[in-house]
């Protein structure tokens, strides 16, 4: 079993010391093994999303008939642009525990790559020439790899990520920030790989994260063993790439994962804001605002917010609200609306379900976001994601709408 659960920790990013996080840890390596040999499905879809919608509604009389038809882009939502990425993780190394390699396309079709060196207590970030790290860039891996630090750095490698009938072709060469070099070589040969999906319980020791990650991996497999070809050289030493421990019959397999679809949205980043309102003509049913798309219902003359998505070239995260998230500003004081919502990930639905609520006051709204459901291995405890909790203050004094956010994390998450 120790084997077992040290196998789990480079998945999961950050080592973690929480019992907690320690028994998802040993659950997810034990769901792993068992699709790795095909003896389990890993289905993201959590809920059937009409039916834990349900139809509820607004009551017409919570609005003030006085008030004009806008819309209060409140949520964030944020796609980032990655096709594709692939991990190998080692045991045997002095510095290192595991190299990922990712993927990008440019608008053009051009390609730029990523690579992450993660050590015990560091992750040293490589992005090739022409895709600079902004801060942005900067505030999401820490996110992911909390509480290791990160560091970014420019540096000119040769890479390769494909997927042939048989699986994984990779190839890496590159020197590190200290002069080693990485050279490193997968090839699968042999069968067909088995695919999955899943939403990735990333970011699992921040206590104060900055966003919830929705992190979906679609095509998703491992290396299996058999027809498999990994050379893995750092500074000039070669290193045993590490297996998953096989649990049950079936092909055994590397500890070396990929995906070749892959959907990382940042929602609901923490911040401060003013929010610009949109003003509606009656009756529009879909608007375009802070780079979402929101699909609309009107009640009692006022727009309400069905779904909204955010899009990255063919990749799209879907958020529906029941009742539909209602008109902010023109709810009377002392109103409260809950209701629930469902995220969907391309054409996967119910990835992520939760509830969320709205409460007027005279001066401002306290709007709640609480996910209580996502992917996770059996026997693993409660949902990683409701140990998130989304809460945001809109002051509505004055002539534009101030947004506070933050995000918390309820001890053992």
């Amino acid at each position: 079993m120790r084997q077992l659960f040290e196998a789990a920790l480079p998945y999961m990013v950050s080592p973690v010391a929480s019992a907690p996080v320690r028994t998802r840890l040993l659950a997810l390596a034990v769901t792993m093994a068992a699709a790795a040999s095909g003896c389990v499905t890993m289905n993201p879809s959590v809920v059937h999303p009409a039916s834990y919608l349900g139809q509820r509604t607004v009551p017409g009389e919570h609005y003030a008939p006085e008030a004009p038809p806008r819309l209060l882009p409140v949520l964030d939502l944020r796609l980032e642009p990655m096709d594709r990425l692939m991990l190998v993780g080692f045991a045997d190394d002095p510095v290192y525990a595991a190299v990922e390699l990712q993927v990008f396309s440019g608008d053009a079709g051009e390609e730029s790559a990523r690579v992450l060196l993660e050590r015990a207590d560091t992750v040293d970030v490589y992005d090739s020439p022409g895709r600079v790290a902004d801060e942005a860039d900067r505030r999401t891996l820490e996110a992911l790899f909390a509480p290791k630090a990160v560091t970014l750095q420019e540096a000119s490698f040769e890479f390769r990520l494909g997927v042939s009938h048989h699986g994984l072709e990779t190839a890496l060469r590159m020197r590190d920030r200290e002069g080693r070099e990485i050279d490193l070589e997968v090839r699968e040969t042999r069968g067909e790989p088995r695919f999955g999906a899943l939403i990735a319980p990333v970011g699992a020791a921040s206590d104060r994260p900055g966003f919830l990650p929705v992190f979906f991996l679609d095509d998703f497999s491992f290396v299996r063993r058999r027809g498999a070809e990994i050379r893995i050289e750092i500074d000039g030493q070669e290193r045993s790439p590490q297996t998953l421990t096989r649990l049950v019959r079936g092909p055994a397999s590397y500890f070396t994962r990929y995906s070749t679809r892959v959907v990382l949205a940042h929602w609901n980043e923490r911040r401060e804001a003013t929010l610009e309102p949109v003003v509606l003509e009656p009756g529009t049913e879909v608007v375009e605002a802070g780079g979402i798309e929101w699909h609309l219902a009107w009640n009692a003359g006022h727009p309400e917010a069905r779904s909204a998505v955010a899009r990255s070239g063919d990749d799209a995260v879907t958020f529906l609200f029941s009742p539909a998230l209602p008109d902010l500003e023109a709810l009377r004081p002392g109103v409260r609306v809950d209701g629930r919502f469902v995220v969907n990930v391309n054409d996967v639905p119910g990835v992520v379900a939760g509830e969320y609520s709205v409460v007027r006051n005279d001066e401002d709204v306290r709007l709640v976001f609480q996910p209580l459901r996502g992917w996770q291995p059996p026997m693993a405890g409660p949902p990683w994601v409701s140990s998130y909790r989304y809460e945001a203050v809109i002051d509505l004094q004055g002539d534009r709408a101030r947004l506070e956010s933050s995000w918390t994390r309820r001890d053992g998450g």
